[in-house]
């Protein structure tokens, strides 16, 4: 017949128990339980509020995503200036892209001085193809402005230029230094234009023989006087 007595509790973890044998970490356990219920609850606390701060981050984007199409998508005399005070208080991540449409926005309207700022900002925030976008912007405003010195030390200056826009950067040096009257720099521009656009080396080679020749002009001028 089957012993039906209770169960009895294991002599072994008794007797640990009684003589303080417990496994460090079993012994930390039955030492701990409100502290570790009470860091338990803690994470749970803190993991709720982080979902909500980024609930509350999303939506906050969603709505200035969609501000800033209806900006962009609006005409008038306001666009403008509606764009330069959204650019104030938009949401960091997405300044680039309010930056890129403030510019293009004030190129449009001919406003190069917001158009140098805003592309100054980009050029500082962005990285890769938009940054040498920002320092073309940057250049094409001051050049609009009569201040090609300027945008050829700017030229000059940018870095980590991606492979694609070497030549529209080379190009843009070029035409700058001709407008300064840098006729040694516009030449060698020119000249380095000419290696990365092989289909165009006549009409380089042409723009170089002008440039020779104003250059040679210049200098007889200045001699004479």
């Amino acid at each position: 017949m089957a012993d039906k007595r209770p169960a009895q509790p294991d002599p072994g973890l008794t007797a640990a128990v009684e003589h303080d044998e417990l496994h460090p970490i079993l012994r930390f356990l039955t030492d701990n339980l409100k502290v570790i219920a009470f860091a338990v609850g803690g994470l749970i606390l803190v993991v709720a509020l982080a979902s909500g701060y980024r609930a509350w981050r999303d939506s906050r984007l969603a709505d200035a995503r969609e501000e800033l199409g209806k900006l962009v998508a609006a005409s008038g005399e306001n666009r403008l200036t509606n764009l330069q005070a959204f650019a104030e208080q938009a949401p960091s991540a997405l300044r680039t892209a309010v930056l890129f449409e403030l510019a293009n926005a004030a190129v449009e309207e001919d406003n190069q001085a917001v158009a140098l700022e805003a592309f100054r900002k980009l050029r500082d925030t962005a990285g890769g193809e938009l940054r040498a976008t920002a320092e073309l912007g940057m250049a094409n405003a001051l050049m609009a402005t009569g201040k090609p010195d300027e945008a050829l030390q700017g030229l000059k200056a940018a870095s980590g230029i991606p492979e694609a826009y070497q030549a529209p950067m080379t190009r843009a040096r070029a035409q700058a230094a001709e407008a300064a009257g840098q006729w040694n720099e516009a030449i060698a521009a020119y000249e380095a234009l000419r290696e990365l656009e092989p289909a165009n080396a006549e009409f380089i080679a042409a723009k170089i023989a002008e440039l020779q020749v104003k250059q040679a002009q210049a200098g007889q001028a200045a001699s004479a006087s």
